[in-house]
């Protein structure tokens, strides 16, 4: 199993897999998300590149039916996306449900995004029914790469 596999793993720990309770329930919460992931058979896994930026790794995903540079981040709560990109996308953008603090200290609105398809290609799939999208410009210049998305 290659490493990032593993780390994937580490992330979707604690969220479950299973149907969504039928009954009506409140907001769901990071912990109440659940993600649906299938990873590739063993025989059909190759390894992912990545590139090593700044010390952080990135690699290529398709996310929302676009190629994309991603940047792994095993610290976040959840998987971000990039409002620009998932409005391209078509994708459903809620209002703004508080806001993302910058490594500059600046506040900016993150949003909920439903429904987002991540595909590491001869990795896995990760259908999620909610990230969490801002404007990743300042991301993306502090990287010196564009990037669109953090898993």
């Amino acid at each position: 199993m290659s490493v990032l596999a593993l780390i994937l793993i580490g992330l979707l720990a604690g969220q479950s897999a299973s149907s969504p309770n039928p009954s009506p329930s409140p907001p769901a919460t990071s912990s109440d998300i659940q993600v649906k992931a299938r990873f590739e058979p063993p025989a059909a896994h190759k390894p992912t590149a990545y590139e090593l930026v700044h010390g952080h790794v990135t690699f290529k995903a398709v996310v929302a039916g676009r190629s994309v540079w991603a940047l792994l981040d095993n610290g976040a709560e959840r998987s971000l996306i990039d409002t620009t990109l998932a409005a391209d996308a078509g994708l459903q953008i809620g209002a703004p449900q508080g806001t993302v603090r910058t490594s500059t200290g600046s506040s900016i609105p993150k949003r909920r995004v439903s429904d987002v398809q991540i595909r590491i290609p001869d990795q896995l799939e990760i259908q999620s029914p909610a990230v969490a999208g801002f404007d990743m410009a300042a991301l993306s210049a502090a990287m010196g790469r564009k990037i669109e998305f953090v898993l």
